[in-house]
């Protein structure tokens, strides 16, 4: 299990880097005016909220190294704390 979880938690945690391009992108077109709303840009975020938390939860199952699962409970805590900000 623990291979498995540490597998998935790197893989989530490659495409959030990736997804993150894509959301910035999402972003630019609806703030240029390409895009009527910001459907596309909301529904990635909270594709991201979501891939963090299981990211976070994959790293306590895998008992990854105290500053991994660190650095994923912030990564998690930002982009749950970024449409208040």
């Amino acid at each position: 299990m623990r291979s498995f979880s540490s597998k998935a938690h790197r893989f989530l945690a490659s495409l959030i880097g990736l997804t993150v391009f894509v959301q910035m992108f999402l972003a630019g077109l609806w703030h240029s005016g390409s895009v009527a709303t910001p459907e596309a840009h909301v529904f990635t975020g909270l594709g991201l909220l979501l891939a963090s938390l299981l990211a976070l939860i994959f790293s306590l199952v895998a008992r990854n190294d105290g500053k991994v699962t660190r650095a994923t409970a912030l990564l998690f805590i930002l982009i749950l704390l970024q449409p208040i900000l």
